[in-house]
C-alpha cells in the first residue's frame, strides 16, 4: 500500500479523523485542527502539502509540511497524526516519515524538520489565528 495525496476533497476524511489519547489535551487540539481546519488550509495555503494512507475507507495517518520560508532546501513539518484506531497497526507514520525523507531527497532538499506553530508546543501542527 502506498500513501496518497491529501488534499481539501479529503474533508469527510479528515472530519472523522480520531487522534485524541486520554490525559493529553494537546491531542485533541490536533484533533480537532485536522477535523476542523485541514481542508480549509489546503485550499488557503498552496505551499502546504499532505499525505495520508487511507485504510479499510477511513484516514489511517497523515503527514502535512511546507517549504520552509526562510531556506529553499529546508521542509518543516507541520502536523503528523495517526488514527487511534491504527495505533501500532501498519506503521503508518514511520512509514509516511520514510517517504517525505525520500521525497525530499528526490527534490534535493537537504533538512526536514519539525515546524511547531500552534497555541500548546508539545505538538507539531500548523495553525493560523
Amino acid at each position: 500500500m502506498e500513501p496518497v495525496e491529501l488534499n481539501a476533497d479529503g474533508r469527510d476524511l479528515f472530519a472523522s479523523f480520531e487522534c485524541t489519547i486520554f490525559r493529553q489535551r494537546w491531542t485533541r487540539d490536533i484533533e480537532n485542527t485536522i477535523r476542523e481546519r485541514l481542508a480549509d488550509e489546503l485550499t488557503l495555503d498552496p505551499t502546504l502539502s499532505a499525505l495520508g494512507f487511507i485504510v479499510e475507507g477511513q484516514l489511517a495517518a497523515l503527514i502535512v509540511w511546507r517549504p520552509s520560508a526562510e531556506d529553499a532546501e529546508t521542509w518543516e513539518i507541520a502536523l503528523l497524526a495517526t488514527n487511534r484506531g491504527f495505533r501500532r497497526k501498519g506503521h503508518y507514520a514511520e512509514r509516511l516519515k520514510r517517504e517525505l525523507l525520500r521525497r525530499a531527497a528526490d527534490a534535493g532538499v537537504l533538512v526536514v524538520s519539525r515546524k511547531s506553530i500552534a497555541t500548546t508546543t508539545r505538538c507539531s501542527i500548523s495553525t493560523r489565528a
